[in-house]
């Protein structure tokens, strides 16, 4: 399940780096229009996941905000008695990090440059070029060839999924246990500078167990959470970590 951003480039790229026996199927976002809360996205992309494979057993994961999703997914599909062998969640926060705390348009704005300069280390954005509204935002992006890929619509379309999913899952926390096998891939290196500025808690990702019945499996990656998939040199470990889930 895609990030907060609602792209799927990094599955992409770690794909690449998989067996040919084992695809991934890479969802994107819903449109930008349709405010879903966690549980809703969850229930669409199972409908749409089924019209692929009606019956289980599954596999589902998501990095970040993606791995939150995926998890309510599996939960649903429990309860309604379909077969879940395995969720993955790349780096993703425990619900405990989100609950509860707002931000404002210059937080969100400000939360955003600091998560691109950290995505893309050879960006810097000073203080006095952060946007303060969405129109600002791409003339700010084309100065930067590492995302100048990005038209005029995509970056828009990013920065308004990006918050609109970061409050959606500041309401949600799941309503039930997960009670298949859940991975944890955990980036080594912290990085809490857009965290704090969505107010977003600092809270480890060992607190997934209290979520899940079944066996928790916690496997480190090199990076910080958003290296381990923009930097090319960091995918091939992240997929090499995934090997002995996949067989």
């Amino acid at each position: 399940m895609p990030p907060a951003g609602g792209t799927n480039f990094c599955y992409q790229a770690l794909a690449t780096h998989l067996p040919g026996t084992h695809p991934i199927i890479a969802f994107t976002a819903a449109p930008a229009t349709d405010e879903l809360t966690v549980r809703e996205l969850a229930a669409r992309n199972i409908s749409e996941m089924r019209r692929i494979q009606p019956e289980g057993p599954y596999r589902v994961g998501g990095y970040s905000f993606g791995g939150n999703v995926a998890f309510e997914m599996a939960i649903q599909l429990e309860a309604a008695g379909h077969e879940v062998a395995d969720v993955v969640i790349f780096d993703s926060n425990p619900p405990e990090a989100y609950v509860g705390g707002g931000f404002d348009d210059s937080e969100f704005f400000k939360a955003l440059v600091q998560m691109v300069t950290t995505a893309f280390p050879g960006i810097e954005v000073s203080d006095d070029q952060i946007p303060t509204s969405m129109a600002e935002l791409p003339a700010l992006m084309r100065q930067y060839p590492e995302v100048a890929a990005f038209t005029e619509h995509d970056a828009i379309r990013f920065a308004h999924l990006w918050r609109q999913n970061h409050d959606s899952i500041k309401r949600h926390y799941p309503d039930r246990k997960y009670g298949g096998t859940l991975t944890i891939l955990r980036a080594t290196t912290a990085f809490v500078a857009d965290q704090e500025t969505l107010r977003i808690r600092q809270v480890g990702k060992d607190v997934w167990r209290g979520h899940a019945t079944g066996a928790v499996r916690m496997v480190d990656v090199p990076g910080n959470h958003y290296t381990i998939f923009t930097d090319a040199t960091l995918i091939p470990q992240v997929a090499a970590a995934l090997q002995p889930l996949l067989g």
